[in-house]
């Protein structure tokens, strides 16, 4: 797979620069008696700053401040059986970045001076170049989105979501709740372009969504039109849209003014607003995506309401990553890598915790995600690092009070999940149900 397109499944192009920069992340003053406690080494990995594409890409400041705001919590408590040290490596979305992350990771002092018992790939675009040297060492990682076949295959990967397979394979569930009967899909040039149209019109075929056309442009075509013609002049009316990032905006615009009422789908649900900007905020109203996750807008999920009471209200729609949902994943990894931590008994080691994750089960993931269980990692339909097959049904909102630039996803309906496969549904709690 071509990693750097899986920021938002749209391509983008610009000079890759190296380096590697270590942020470490602040945390409250332990308690005197915090001393004796043992102490978990965490390194997170991803893009915090892009700077091939420069102002395009706002600096991605959840990669750090969501898991500072719970780790502050974690260490502040009394309670906490251990304290946790977290650093951040800035891979600035390059190969030879992610290539050093990961010599920092399996280092004897890559966190903090000390061996890192886990790592958290935050979003790493070229985790292909990270992720195998790591698991090879036997260290554990967390992955919260996965960008590569390498990474997801990866034997110590422990994947939060079902992934881009999960949330491609449910477009015809989209489909299907926009009242969409026949559509089309343009796909970009990558490696697993052909894979992924697979994903995407065998969900069509099992929902009933007739199959209109298919097409693939590359992945710097900012002129739509020729594309979205084919696949929609034989009566569709839906159509994936899967242009990359500079041609995004021309394709949401050329099918509003070209073919209006055709309902426009995107292969994954993690966009990012700059990539949008300058067109009419009616344009991005409605848009259809599969995410991996309950969106920030799910207020009755638990998980939800526990993010913005303790770090979602200080967020920034200017860092850019307010438009999708990665800010919540980030909460949610950390909590998820301190739970699983908390059942390990002694100290702390890159063994212990790899035992742990792979003995993980029933793991608490407040309603965001169903609950973690290591063992259906794999089964079910599911990528050999994740155990969920799930994904939510969403479309693109303007939301009262959201202080955004362009809409943010909503949930057709908060608090299910969709097994893309098997049609089934599944409630992370059984309230809503009603």
């Amino acid at each position: 797979m071509k990693a750097v397109a899986r920021f938002i499944r749209f391509a983008v192009v610009g000079a890759l620069m190296a380096g590697v920069m270590v942020v470490p992340l602040v945390v409250p003053p332990l308690a005197a008696s915090a001393a004796s406690k043992p102490t978990l080494y965490v390194l997170g990995t991803g893009f915090l700053t892009y700077p091939a594409l420069g102002s395009a890409v706002p600096p991605q400041t959840y990669m750090t401040q969501p898991p500072e705001a719970v780790i502050h919590a974690w260490n502040s408590s009394a309670s906490s059986k251990f304290k946790v040290s977290y650093s951040f490596c800035n891979d600035y979305a390059t190969p030879t970045g992610s290539a050093a992350c990961a010599r920092q990771a399996i280092s004897s002092t890559g966190c903090a001076g000390h061996v890192c018992d886990v790592v958290f790939d935050v979003v790493d675009l070229n985790d292909a170049d990270s992720i195998p040297a790591i698991s090879d060492r036997g260290i554990p990682i967390v992955g919260m989105d996965v960008n590569s076949a390498a990474a997801l295959d990866a034997k110590n990967m422990y994947c939060l979501t079902g992934t881009l397979k999960v949330v491609e394979q449910g477009l015809g569930g989209v489909f299907k709740f926009l009242g969409v009967k026949k559509a089309g899909v343009v796909s970009y040039t990558e490696q697993d372009t052909s894979e992924v149209q697979s994903w995407i019109t065998s969900s069509m075929a099992r929902e009933g969504v007739a199959l209109s056309a298919t097409t693939v442009v590359p992945d710097i075509d900012t002129a739509p039109g020729p594309a979205i013609a084919t696949v929609v002049t034989s009566g569709a009316t839906g159509v994936v849209l899967g242009f990359g990032a500079a041609g995004l905006a021309p394709a949401i615009q050329y099918t509003v003014n070209t073919y209006p009422g055709v309902k426009m789908v995107l292969p994954s649900y993690s966009y990012n607003g700059s990539f949008v900007s300058g067109i009419p905020i009616s344009d991005l109203v409605g848009l259809g995506v599969a995410a991996w996750q309950q969106p920030i807008t799910a207020m009755q999920v638990p998980g939800v309401k526990e993010y913005w009471d303790q770090y979602g209200h200080t967020v920034s729609a200017s860092s850019g990553f307010r438009y999708y949902d990665n800010s919540i994943l980030a909460w949610l990894g950390t909590k998820f890598i301190l739970n699983v931590a908390n059942t390990v008994h002694g100290s702390f080691s890159h063994s212990s915790l790899l035992a742990a994750l792979h003995s993980a089960n029933n793991i608490n993931m407040y309603g965001i995600m169903p609950p973690y269980t290591s063992a259906d990692r794999g089964k079910n339909g599911a990528v050999a690092c994740s155990p969920y097959n799930a994904d939510v049904v969403e479309t693109t909102h303007l939301v009262s009070g959201s202080g955004q630039s362009t809409p943010i996803q909503v949930a057709a309906h908060p608090g299910v999940f969709n097994n893309p496969v098997t049609g089934k549904v599944a409630y992370v709690d059984p309230g809503f149900k009603a």
